[in-house]
């Protein structure tokens, strides 16, 4: 019982996350005590750690960002009523919209890749 319930919590410790964000401390060694994640910081080394998932929270919020403009270049391009210079523009900003999400889920994954190899 008692294993299971570390286990619990263990899994907890690496997995809680706020709107799909990762935690400061994804890439660090942690353990639960007492029901508590606490993570731990060995050297200077895991300050780069930290930054690594301090780099992939602002990249998330870029993505989430990218995904309001895509939205909203849509409504835009729905509501320009066939003007071209409106039509024009909310294209322009739905293409930017986009090659900004595939660069920030592009950015996102090398950080990942790149941090998951040093910790």
């Amino acid at each position: 019982m008692y294993l299971q319930l570390f286990s619990h919590f263990a899994a907890a410790c690496k997995g809680g996350s706020f709107l799909a964000f990762p935690p400061w401390y994804k890439y660090l060694d942690s353990e639960t005590i007492d029901g508590v994640c606490t993570p731990r910081i060995h050297g200077i080394n895991d300050i780069w750690l930290i930054v690594a998932a301090v780099i992939e929270i602002l990249i998330r919020v870029a993505a989430l960002a990218a995904i309001g403009f895509i939205i909203y270049a849509g409504f835009e391009y729905m509501t320009s009523q066939g003007q071209p210079d409106k039509t024009h523009h909310a294209r322009s900003m739905l293409v930017n919209a986009i090659v900004g999400l595939v660069i920030a889920i592009l950015s996102a994954a090398i950080v990942n890749f790149v941090a998951g190899k040093v910790s």
